[in-house]
């Protein structure tokens, strides 16, 4: 049996983590589809929320916070 990934894993109103500015951010994952999500207040400001592959899952986005520092610290 196939384990699944975290892209396969997440869902609307999960918390999600990312960098910006050498600066750990985190939002709820909105609009969800098979290929891509958005992140509350991610984005530019007056363009409204930016869409994200879900394929950045686990590169620029982590479904825990953990993840991420891992990464940073690489």
């Amino acid at each position: 049996m196939m384990e699944k990934s975290s892209k396969d894993i997440v869902r609307n109103g999960d918390i999600i983590y990312y960098e910006e500015d050498g600066r750990i951010h985190w939002g709820k994952v909105k609009n969800l589809t098979e290929s891509t999500f958005q992140v509350e207040n991610f984005g530019c400001c007056c363009e409204g929320d930016s869409t994200i592959s879900r394929d950045m899952i686990g590169y620029t986005f982590f479904l825990e916070r953990e993840e991420l520092e891992k990464r940073q610290k690489l």
